[in-house]
């Protein structure tokens, strides 16, 4: 038996390497900006709970004004996340040196999770960057977890003045509108 003989690498690991060096050098713009949030959340125990269809999130979360629960509705959802770090790790966070804080509600500027959103996107037949022109992505700092959603709708805040698990009701009604 001889060698294996490899035929040289095709032209793809030029492209995927590219690609990769674009995006590393897209994500050296992306930082998160601080925005006003009202009403802000419990920094000790936020309960952040979230519930989702196809087209719109929900998040819901404890104030220090018991038994305030706030409900905030994210239209037109793409994709969100939830978990990642808490305030002992968010230092570990690749967005910490460029504007993250903890306890605080931020927009992601040139969001690195866009663009790769969009790459995924392109080999669709009817692909059109305009479409992704009003995405915004957000990401809300909790004391145990993060939350970021991507999405091209509107925000609607409403303060509940019933406990969260009164509040259960009303969320799976709207989830199914």
């Amino acid at each position: 038996m001889g060698d294996i003989i490899l035929p040289p690498p095709k032209r793809k690991c030029v492209t995927v390497a590219r690609y990769v060096i674009s995006l590393m050098s897209q994500s050296q713009n992306e930082y998160a900006r601080v925005i006003e949030w009202t009403p802000k959340w419990s920094s000790g125990a936020p309960c952040p709970h979230i519930f989702c269809n196809e087209h719109d999130l929900f998040l819901a979360y404890c104030t220090d004004d018991y038994p305030a629960t706030i409900l905030v509705t994210f239209e037109g959802v793409h994709s969100h996340r939830f978990g990642i770090v808490n305030d002992e790790a968010i230092s570990g966070h690749p967005l910490y040196s460029r504007g993250l804080k903890a306890y605080q509600a931020h927009v992601v500027e040139n969001s690195e999770w866009i663009t790769e959103l969009k790459q995924i996107h392109k080999v669709h037949p009817y692909y059109s960057e305009k479409h992704w022109a009003g995405y915004k992505h957000y990401l809300l700092s909790f004391h145990d977890n993060i939350f970021e959603v991507i999405f091209n709708g509107e925000i609607r805040i409403e303060e509940l003045n019933i406990s969260l698990s009164e509040a259960l009701p009303k969320i799976v009604s709207g989830l199914l509108k």
